[in-house]
């Protein structure tokens, strides 16, 4: 059971925090997208747990508010248009660029979170690591490595799990 850096031809899946990194452009999220693209000869793949990652916030925003505003609205419509560039060509063995989170992925994740109850339990911290879980699981099902600057919670989820490839896209 052990994280280990993702070999050249292991297909990657990206975390929220570096998808909103390439989002605003940050170097190196930018410049590893590039390098993946290049050689892979297409964007890394999202899972759907990304996907709901980068619009809950937009759409919490819009609830609590009562309505959108034109900011919100833009920034909404930015990270929808993401999704779809990132989901528009097939990733691995999957036809899309979003890998659903599906039965082998709910089997993987329920064996973690079993190992991580007394994590998962803790308030701060606990529902940010049940994403990471879910968003392992999927990486995983689908025989993908996970992109992230969360190197912690990764590798923490790592030791319990076959074999995870990880991506530490840092700042």
């Amino acid at each position: 059971m052990a994280a280990a850096p993702p070999l050249p031809q292991i297909p990657l899946v990206l975390d929220n925090d570096v998808l909103r990194a390439w989002r605003y452009q940050e170097e190196p999220v930018k410049q590893n997208i590039f390098d993946y693209e290049r050689i892979h000869k297409r964007l890394p793949a999202l899972t759907s747990v990304t996907v709901y990652e980068a619009l809950v916030g937009y759409e919490t925003t819009i609830a609590q508010r009562g309505g959108n505003d034109e900011r919100t609205e833009r920034d909404r419509d930015e990270a929808l248009r993401l999704v779809q560039l990132f989901g528009s060509s097939p990733s691995g063995p999957s036809p899309s660029g979003v890998l659903p989170f599906d039965e082998t992925a709910a089997t993987i994740a329920a064996s973690v979170a079993g190992q991580l109850s007394k994590q998962l339990a803790k308030k701060k911290t606990g529902a940010s690591l049940m994403r990471d879980i879910f968003l392992t699981a999927t990486a995983l099902a689908h025989y993908h490595g996970v992109a992230t600057r969360n190197e912690k919670d990764f590798q923490l989820i790592g030791e319990h799990v076959p074999l995870l490839y990880l991506a530490i896209w840092k700042r």
